[in-house]
């Protein structure tokens, strides 16, 4: 039975089954989505068409700040060291770019939308990682999915690279569901033995 290196109690790494590795890796999106459903909830004048979810992490502008930039960090250090460890046994490429999406994600939260460009430049740097772990797991895994969810995603940017949106949340939550369902898509086919 394969095993694998996961966190283990006060950052000691430790070697785990690969069902006990796949659901630590199923936590990983956990802090980020539920900061950012209380920081929605906290922050009802929160505009879907004018702003960025960022918005929510201003750390001088949004009294939501800490909690969506704690959750977004904490997300994106388990996915970093989840990916490193573990995704990237099976499935190189796609484990390799979801670690770079995890250290980015962990910078949108330290380079919060206070540092202006640099927050911007990192946040490209998030989404654009999260679009090539989908492109190289539509390859790796050939997943059908992967690849509508990467021409799902890019198609959810027209408006507001148009000009219609003023601001890029929608296509940002779309971006992030569908790249959340790759995952979790790739989590299942880890909790499967591999082919031989």
């Amino acid at each position: 039975m394969p095993f694998y290196i996961a966190p283990g109690p006060r950052g000691r790494l430790r070697v785990v089954s690969l069902k006990r590795a796949v659901l630590l890796g199923a936590a990983a999106p956990a802090p980020g989505l539920v900061s950012l459903l209380l920081c929605l909830a906290a922050a009802p004048d929160f505009s879907w068409t004018t702003q960025a979810l960022s918005d929510l992490g201003h750390s001088a502008e949004s009294s939501v700040a800490v909690v969506f930039n704690v959750g977004i960090h904490a997300s994106g250090l388990l996915l970093t060291v989840y990916s490193a460890l573990t995704v990237a046994k099976r499935f190189r490429g796609t484990g390799a770019f979801l670690t770079m999406t995890g250290y980015f994600m962990q910078l949108v939260a330290v380079l919060n939308e206070a540092y202006g460009r640099a927050h911007t430049a990192v946040s490209v740097l998030f989404l654009l990682s999260a679009a090539a772990a989908v492109l190289a797991y539509a390859v790796e895994g050939r997943s059908r999915l992967a690849a509508a969810a990467l021409a799902v995603g890019g198609a959810s940017w027209v408006p507001y690279l148009s000009g219609l949106l003023r601001g890029p949340a929608i296509p940002e939550i779309v971006s992030i569901i569908l790249t959340l369902a790759v995952y979790l898509q790739v989590l299942s086919k880890l909790g499967e033995e591999p082919p031989l």
